[in-house]
Protein backbone atom coordinates (compact mmCIF):
# COMPACT_ATOMS: atom_id res chain seq x y z
CA UNK A 1 0.00 0.00 0.00
CA UNK A 2 1.21 3.48 -0.84
CA UNK A 3 1.84 6.10 1.81
CA UNK A 4 -0.14 9.29 1.93
CA UNK A 5 1.14 11.88 4.34
CA UNK A 6 -1.48 13.79 6.26
CA UNK A 7 -4.26 11.31 5.54
CA UNK A 8 -7.83 12.50 5.83
CA UNK A 9 -9.91 10.97 8.63
CA UNK A 10 -11.80 8.88 6.03
CA UNK A 11 -8.61 7.38 4.57
CA UNK A 12 -7.21 6.73 8.06
CA UNK A 13 -10.29 4.67 8.91
CA UNK A 14 -10.27 2.78 5.59
CA UNK A 15 -6.55 2.13 6.02
CA UNK A 16 -7.04 0.75 9.54
CA UNK A 17 -9.79 -1.56 8.37
CA UNK A 18 -7.75 -2.69 5.34
CA UNK A 19 -4.71 -3.44 7.50
CA UNK A 20 -6.57 -5.20 10.31
CA UNK A 21 -9.20 -7.26 8.52
CA UNK A 22 -8.20 -10.90 8.92
CA UNK A 23 -7.90 -12.36 5.47
CA UNK A 24 -10.35 -15.25 5.27
CA UNK A 25 -11.37 -14.83 1.66
CA UNK A 26 -11.73 -12.18 -1.03
CA UNK A 27 -15.44 -12.14 -0.24
CA UNK A 28 -14.77 -11.35 3.44
CA UNK A 29 -12.30 -8.56 2.67
CA UNK A 30 -14.48 -7.07 -0.08
CA UNK A 31 -17.58 -7.06 2.11
CA UNK A 32 -15.68 -5.51 5.00
CA UNK A 33 -14.37 -2.70 2.77
CA UNK A 34 -17.82 -2.11 1.24
CA UNK A 35 -19.31 -1.72 4.70
CA UNK A 36 -16.42 0.47 5.86
CA UNK A 37 -16.70 2.90 2.96
CA UNK A 38 -20.46 3.23 3.32
CA UNK A 39 -20.11 3.77 7.08
CA UNK A 40 -17.46 6.45 6.61
CA UNK A 41 -19.64 8.22 4.02
CA UNK A 42 -22.84 8.02 6.08
CA UNK A 43 -21.10 9.19 9.24
CA UNK A 44 -20.05 12.35 7.39
CA UNK A 45 -16.36 11.74 8.05
CA UNK A 46 -14.14 14.13 6.09
CA UNK A 47 -12.53 13.18 2.79
CA UNK A 48 -9.81 15.13 1.01
CA UNK A 49 -10.29 15.94 -2.66
CA UNK A 50 -7.62 13.43 -3.79
CA UNK A 51 -8.73 10.56 -1.53
CA UNK A 52 -10.28 8.37 -4.23
CA UNK A 53 -7.02 8.45 -6.18
CA UNK A 54 -5.36 7.04 -3.06
CA UNK A 55 -8.16 4.50 -2.51
CA UNK A 56 -7.78 3.20 -6.07
CA UNK A 57 -4.01 2.90 -5.78
CA UNK A 58 -3.97 1.37 -2.31
CA UNK A 59 -7.06 -0.71 -1.63
CA UNK A 60 -7.78 -2.56 -4.90
CA UNK A 61 -11.43 -1.43 -5.03
CA UNK A 62 -12.26 -2.87 -8.45
CA UNK A 63 -14.66 -5.38 -6.97
CA UNK A 64 -15.69 -3.98 -3.61
CA UNK A 65 -16.62 -0.55 -4.95
CA UNK A 66 -18.69 -2.15 -7.70
CA UNK A 67 -18.09 -1.49 -11.39
CA UNK A 68 -21.02 -0.85 -13.68
CA UNK A 69 -21.69 -2.81 -16.85
CA UNK A 70 -19.97 -0.20 -19.02
CA UNK A 71 -16.91 -0.51 -16.78
CA UNK A 72 -16.84 3.19 -16.07
CA UNK A 73 -18.97 4.02 -13.04
CA UNK A 74 -18.12 2.65 -9.64
CA UNK A 75 -20.65 2.12 -6.88
CA UNK A 76 -23.46 4.55 -7.62
CA UNK A 77 -24.92 3.74 -4.20
CA UNK A 78 -21.83 5.35 -2.62
CA UNK A 79 -22.29 8.47 -4.76
CA UNK A 80 -25.99 8.63 -3.92
CA UNK A 81 -25.28 8.32 -0.21
CA UNK A 82 -22.49 10.89 -0.34
CA UNK A 83 -24.74 13.34 -2.20
CA UNK A 84 -27.04 13.37 0.81
CA UNK A 85 -24.70 12.70 3.74
CA UNK A 86 -21.16 13.82 3.03
CA UNK A 87 -20.22 17.00 1.12
CA UNK A 88 -16.45 16.36 1.29
CA UNK A 89 -16.87 12.83 -0.11
CA UNK A 90 -18.97 14.03 -3.02
CA UNK A 91 -16.30 16.58 -3.97
CA UNK A 92 -13.60 13.87 -3.79
CA UNK A 93 -15.77 11.51 -5.86
CA UNK A 94 -16.50 14.07 -8.55
CA UNK A 95 -12.85 15.05 -8.69
CA UNK A 96 -11.58 11.50 -9.15
CA UNK A 97 -14.24 10.39 -11.62
CA UNK A 98 -14.33 13.77 -13.38
CA UNK A 99 -18.08 13.81 -12.87
CA UNK A 100 -20.02 16.97 -13.54
CA UNK A 101 -22.30 17.96 -10.67
CA UNK A 102 -25.93 18.56 -11.58
CA UNK A 103 -27.61 20.58 -8.84
CA UNK A 104 -31.20 21.68 -8.23
CA UNK A 105 -32.20 23.74 -5.20
CA UNK A 106 -28.85 23.02 -3.56
CA UNK A 107 -29.18 19.23 -3.98
CA UNK A 108 -26.90 17.16 -6.17
CA UNK A 109 -28.73 14.81 -8.46
CA UNK A 110 -27.84 11.17 -7.88
CA UNK A 111 -29.09 7.86 -9.16
CA UNK A 112 -32.79 7.20 -8.51
CA UNK A 113 -33.55 10.78 -7.41
CA UNK A 114 -37.07 11.63 -8.51
CA UNK A 115 -38.26 14.87 -10.04
CA UNK A 116 -40.93 16.37 -12.25
CA UNK A 117 -39.99 18.04 -15.52
CA UNK A 118 -42.29 19.29 -18.27
CA UNK A 119 -45.15 17.13 -17.04
CA UNK A 120 -43.03 13.98 -16.84
CA UNK A 121 -42.37 11.96 -13.70
CA UNK A 122 -38.60 11.32 -13.91
CA UNK A 123 -35.85 9.53 -12.06
CA UNK A 124 -32.10 9.74 -12.61
CA UNK A 125 -30.64 6.58 -14.14
CA UNK A 126 -26.99 7.68 -14.18
CA UNK A 127 -24.38 9.42 -16.27
CA UNK A 128 -22.97 8.83 -19.71
CA UNK A 129 -19.56 7.17 -20.08
CA UNK A 130 -17.73 10.50 -19.95
CA UNK A 131 -19.53 11.52 -16.73
CA UNK A 132 -20.58 14.83 -18.31
CA UNK A 133 -24.26 14.15 -19.09
CA UNK A 134 -27.00 13.39 -16.61
CA UNK A 135 -29.39 10.72 -17.83
CA UNK A 136 -32.95 10.07 -16.68
CA UNK A 137 -36.10 8.30 -17.69
CA UNK A 138 -39.44 10.10 -17.67
CA UNK A 139 -42.96 8.68 -17.61
CA UNK A 140 -46.09 10.50 -18.68
CA UNK A 141 -48.25 9.17 -15.84
CA UNK A 142 -46.58 8.02 -12.64
CA UNK A 143 -43.17 6.48 -12.03
CA UNK A 144 -42.74 3.30 -14.03
CA UNK A 145 -46.14 3.69 -15.71
CA UNK A 146 -47.19 5.05 -19.07
CA UNK A 147 -45.00 5.93 -22.02
CA UNK A 148 -41.30 6.12 -21.27
CA UNK A 149 -38.99 8.84 -22.53
CA UNK A 150 -35.21 8.74 -22.19
CA UNK A 151 -33.67 12.09 -21.25
CA UNK A 152 -30.10 13.39 -21.21
CA UNK A 153 -28.62 16.81 -20.42
CA UNK A 154 -25.21 18.43 -20.59
CA UNK A 155 -24.25 20.82 -17.80
CA UNK A 156 -25.08 23.81 -20.03
CA UNK A 157 -28.51 22.40 -20.87
CA UNK A 158 -29.11 21.57 -17.20
CA UNK A 159 -28.35 25.12 -16.11
CA UNK A 160 -30.97 26.36 -18.56
CA UNK A 161 -33.76 23.97 -17.51
CA UNK A 162 -33.16 23.38 -13.79
CA UNK A 163 -35.51 26.16 -12.73
CA UNK A 164 -38.30 24.05 -14.29
CA UNK A 165 -37.45 20.96 -12.23
CA UNK A 166 -39.35 20.03 -9.10
CA UNK A 167 -37.61 17.53 -6.80
CA UNK A 168 -40.07 14.97 -5.49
Amino acid sequence: MEDKLNQSPAVKILNLIWMHTPYKSHEHLNRTMQDALMSVINAGIRFDKEDFDFVHKSFRPGYWMGKSTNGNHYGEHYYSSAAVNNPSCIIAWESYYKRTAFIVDGKRMSQWMKFKFEGLFCHVTGWNEDNDKLQAVGYDENFDKGKRKLLSWTKKEWLEIRKNIEII
